[in-house]
């Protein structure tokens, strides 16, 4: 399964020993796992800072060919 990302937003990094720190327990993740409603994200939206500008794909200009076929 895949899902389109629309939107690209570049932060400055939290290391995963301050992760570790300040959330005992949190393991980083080998894969993707939703973290909607969790300590972790409310913590993280906290910290992290946009870097550079926000990137926003509207996908207006694909043609099949880019498409990812499984």
């Amino acid at each position: 399964m895949s899902i389109e990302i629309t939107e690209f937003q570049e932060t400055n990094s939290i290391a995963s020993e301050k992760l570790r720190v300040d959330l005992p327990g949190v393991v980083v993740p080998q894969m993707y796992y939703y973290i909607d409603d969790s300590k972790l994200l409310n913590d993280s939206e906290k910290k992290l800072k946009p870097a550079d500008e926000k990137i926003v794909h509207d996908f207006s200009n694909i043609s099949g060919n880019l498409i990812c076929r499984h």
